[in-house]
């Protein structure tokens, strides 16, 4: 793991509405365990020893939400800052980068989704590795379904080994910051990070992720999320 120099930044992305939930709020705020998923979320990166330092994107209207959330015990020694979001994921991904870049970043960056409180620190590891051969490392699962996509005929199947869920983190040397994200700011809305390393001809490696690993976006998701915690010790 010779990328580490320094620890890795995470990045957290949580500026989100979750409409999907149909909560009136938003879903990182949702409480699983007794606990809000964004603060298990923290104190999962809180565990993991790579991690340096955590930074926040949240959403202006939840300033309120988030603060209340750093007030519970116990504290979270390596959050740093919190960020504003803009309209889109993407805005907020860049708001955040924009912060790290400007105060002495890391070796790497992950950026994390602030509804995912299940990643492992051994998906983290295989990220790590696959970054001796390319420029991000993301985690991605096979298909087990057949999958099908609608035609004017009807439907048709779609070859499921083509095909991948990706998942957070993404990660990648803070060194592409700048060249990637932000000196030539195109304004490109790609859902997840590894699509600005493709549009500029870079290399991505899939790890393997974990079914587990879910983001929490309907309320069948809760239900899942608290059969995961109850189990922990299964899917640790």
């Amino acid at each position: 793991m010779n990328e580490i120099k320094n620890g890795i930044d995470a990045l957290v992305v949580a500026a989100g509405r979750g409409r999907r939930m149909g909560q009136g709020l938003n879903k990182v705020y949702l409480e699983i365990g007794g606990l809000p998923i964004l603060r298990r979320t923290l104190l999962k990166l809180e565990s993991v020893s790579l991690i340096k330092r955590i930074v926040v994107v949240i959403h202006p209207d939840d300033e309120e939400a988030f603060g209340s959330l750093l007030k519970m015990k116990p504290a979270l020694k390596k959050f740093e800052k919190w960020v504003c979001g803009g309209e889109e994921r993407s805005d907020s991904v860049r708001n955040g980068l924009r912060y790290l870049i400007q105060h002495d970043p890391a070796s790497l960056v992950m950026v994390h989704d602030g509804a995912r409180p299940f990643f492992g620190e051994a998906l983290l590891i295989r990220m790590i590795e696959g970054l001796s051969d390319a420029e991000i490392a993301v985690p991605a699962l096979c298909v087990a379904d057949t999958v099908r996509k609608k035609t004017e005929a009807g439907s048709e199947v779609v070859k499921r080994d083509e095909l991948f869920l990706i998942q957070t983190p993404q990660l990648f040397k803070s060194e592409k910051i700048n060249p990637v994200f932000l000196d030539a700011e195109s304004h490109k809305n790609f859902t997840d990070e590894a699509a600005y390393f493709e549009d500029l001809g870079l290399p991505v490696h899939f790890a393997e992720g974990e079914r587990f690993n879910i983001k929490i976006t309907t309320p069948e998701d809760l239900k899942m999320a608290e059969y995961i915690l109850s189990n922990q010790i299964l899917f640790s």
